[in-house]
């Protein structure tokens, strides 16, 4: 933590902020956005002092009004269920695969929870959940998150047994039988 000064145009107080930077985007990190978003209001009181200094009036009029400092605020809080779960698939220790799609349907619960329990943010969430639908369409057709999962000594069946219909369970039990089935042809054919 740092002195922010409000300069001489200003009352003179002094508050503590933490010594950081603004960040820019990067393309590569898909959850940047609300990390900036996270930094830019831990430094709000000074980046309103800094606009309101008046060095700065060729630049005031980019000052955000409290409104658009509370949406900046709603978007943070819709983006952090995706930061989270983001940060736990960077874990080096799990094997990601298998922890996919667990991890992509609690962002999803979290979502729908989060859009019900705030209607304002509905909107924001509504966004996000069409995408979610496109990836969850994709994982679908692939088996290989279903594999993973089995694999997993940690997984196996348990959390498809515990968070999926019958339906989807029989299917991914279905289709890792036929994979070991085919396996054992071919190793059998060496």
């Amino acid at each position: 933590m740092g002195p922010w000064s409000a300069g001489p145009y200003h009352t003179g107080y002094y508050a503590l902020l933490p010594v950081v930077e603004l960040l820019c985007d990067e393309p590569t990190r898909w959850d940047l956005t609300y990390i900036i978003l996270n930094r830019l209001r831990t430094l709000r009181q000074a980046v309103d002092d800094f606009l309101d200094d008046n060095d700065q009036r060729a630049i005031f009029h980019l000052k955000l009004e409290p409104v658009e400092w509370q949406i900046l605020q709603d978007l943070e809080v819709v983006l952090e269920a995706p930061h989270a779960i983001q940060q736990s698939m960077s874990s080096e220790s799990t094997p990601v695969l298998s922890c996919t799609i667990p991890a992509f349907e609690r962002l999803v619960k979290k979502w729908k929870d989060l859009a019900q329990r705030f209607a304002h943010l509905a909107p924001f969430v509504a966004i996000g959940l069409t995408w979610t639908d496109k990836y969850h369409d994709r994982m679908n057709h692939t088996g290989a998150y279903g594999v993973a999962m089995f694999v997993d000594p940690a997984i196996r069946m348990s959390w498809m047994n515990d968070n999926w219909d019958m339906v989807r369970v029989n299917k991914a039990r279905d289709y890792i039988l036929e994979l070991v089935r085919l396996f054992t042809l071919i190793k059998v054919q060496l």
